[in-house]
């Protein structure tokens, strides 16, 4: 037994280009994947190329159905039904950079930490809802709480630096429970 295995039980985690190559096998496109899963394309393509992934991340990438034709045409025409959706209730950015998740993340909206330096607030991949959006001399701040209890206000770069949206919303009373 190796020093790697005496530390880390079960088997090696996967490269990125297997799981790649094991979702194309099974008939999955990122794009559907992430859909599917209720993540974004990029937090998706994080795990998968994140050596570290958590291993519930292997387990779901190396588990998932095998599509047929049919699955895969019904699938993506109800991502795009739903991306159509989301597109037409979306308003157009404001020119002010600090106003650019205007109309995005708003009470209800869930991120995910998608930084490893996120500090003491939430571990990377946790995910927490938007609480309230405060706007002062044209910049929003957003209010996330995690499921941790710790919650922060999160300006637009910070937003950028350390959280990723999900496109999902829950309403705030189902989140605060």
């Amino acid at each position: 037994m190796t020093a790697q295995h005496s530390r880390h039980y079960g088997p090696p985690r996967r490269s990125a280009p297997y799981l790649r190559a094991q979702l194309a096998a099974s008939g999955w496109k990122m794009v559907d994947l992430a859909y599917w899963l209720g993540v974004s394309r990029q937090y998706l393509a994080t795990v998968i190329n994140d050596e570290q992934r958590a291993r519930h991340w292997e387990l779901a990438l190396c588990a998932l159905p095998r599509l047929t034709r049919q699955d895969m045409a019904a699938l993506a025409a109800q991502r795009r039904s739903a991306s159509h959706d989301r597109q037409r209730e979306r308003p157009p950015p404001p020119s002010a950079p600090g106003m650019r998740y205007h109309g995005i993340l708003l009470p209800g909206s869930v991120v995910v930490v998608a930084a490893s330096h996120a500090g003491e607030l939430a571990d990377e991949g946790e995910e927490g809802v938007v609480q309230a959006v405060r706007c002062r001399a044209m910049t929003e701040s957003y209010l996330v709480a995690f499921a941790s209890g710790a919650a922060d206000w999160f300006a637009p770069d910070d937003v950028d630096a350390l959280l990723a949206e999900t496109g999902r919303t829950v309403p705030l009373a189902a989140a605060a429970s």
